[in-house]
């Protein structure tokens, strides 16, 4: 019977250490950690509109282009210049593109005079890149200068401007560039030698202190030489991009990818802040020559 009695009671104390092990410590382990409220992400800016644009030259040519004109009236102003015998629309991809960047710039597509819708008449002879020779291609200068200050007086409060042109275009956006203080920065595609007789290396060694963009296809004859030749006068201000296939300026190359737009787009990021730097200034047709010192 002792013997029973001890066995009932050892079994006793089993169960109630079994019944007793800690229930708190069980619930706890076992219950959901309740998770931080997840902060809602802040609201992206909306695409800059566009907006059909209409502008003179100095000698009067009206000129066809599209403007995104940025919220900020202080940020810079971009214009697109595209290449002899193409329009704006081979840059509307990319200011689309930019126009929901991070750092928004008033954006000035256009048609230079005798392309696309800028095909218009001056007094009573009508206009068109057909009809032009090699010495009508620096008068397509002036249709640069025309945008850069449309761009300025749509965006407000602006003081500073970068140029990104394709093919000839690249030569006459470092012209431009070369005469006008405001231009801080340069983006040059698949630039030539001489395209339509208009020599790229003059304006550019004007510039090249600026930062600059410049960019080809590996198999374009047109732009391997003078990609070297700039990248090389520019040294340490250049970034010098290149890419596979053998398509010419940005219509060309766009088609094999948009990797040109992407680096473009950094690149513009980078020199969104860009302030204006000492160099001499070439002048216009009738001015005098005049130093910018920053």
């Amino acid at each position: 019977m002792r013997f029973l009695a001890a066995a009932v009671l050892s079994s006793l104390l089993v169960v109630a250490c079994k019944t007793g092990e800690r229930p708190e410590a069980t619930s706890k382990s076992s219950a959901p950690v309740a998770s931080a409220p997840a902060v809602p992400e802040a609201p992206k800016e909306p695409p800059t509109p566009s907006e059909p644009a209409t502008f003179e030259a100095a000698d009067k040519v009206p000129l066809s282009g599209t403007v995104y004109v940025a919220r900020d009236p202080g940020a810079p102003v971009l214009v697109l210049v595209h290449r002899f015998r193409g329009d704006r629309q081979e840059w509307a991809p990319f200011a689309e593109r930019m126009a929901k960047a991070e750092h928004r710039y008033t954006i000035v597509s256009f048609d230079l005079r005798g392309h696309g819708e800028s095909r218009s008449s001056s007094g009573k002879k009508k206009i068109d890149w057909a009809d032009m020779k090699d010495k009508d291609m620096p008068a397509l200068v002036e249709d640069v200068h025309a945008a850069l200050d449309y761009g300025f007086q749509r965006a407000g409060k602006a003081s500073r401007a970068v140029i990104v042109g394709s093919s000839l275009g690249a030569a006459l956006a470092a012209r431009a560039a070369s005469q006008d203080a405001r231009v801080v920065a340069l983006g040059l595609v698949s630039p030539g030698a001489a395209i339509q007789g208009y020599d790229v290396y003059h304006p550019f060694a004007d510039v090249r202190m600026l930062p600059s963009f410049l960019a080809g296809a590996k198999e374009d004859n047109v732009c391997k030489e003078p990609l070297d030749a700039l990248s090389r006068m520019g040294k340490e201000h250049a970034t010098l991009k290149s890419y596979d296939g053998k398509g010419h300026g940005v219509f060309g190359m766009a088609q094999e990818g948009d990797a040109l737009f992407k680096d473009l787009e950094e690149w513009l990021m980078g020199v969104f802040a860009s302030e204006p730097v000492a160099r001499e200034v070439v002048p216009r047709e009738g001015e005098k020559k005049k130093e910018h010192k920053g």
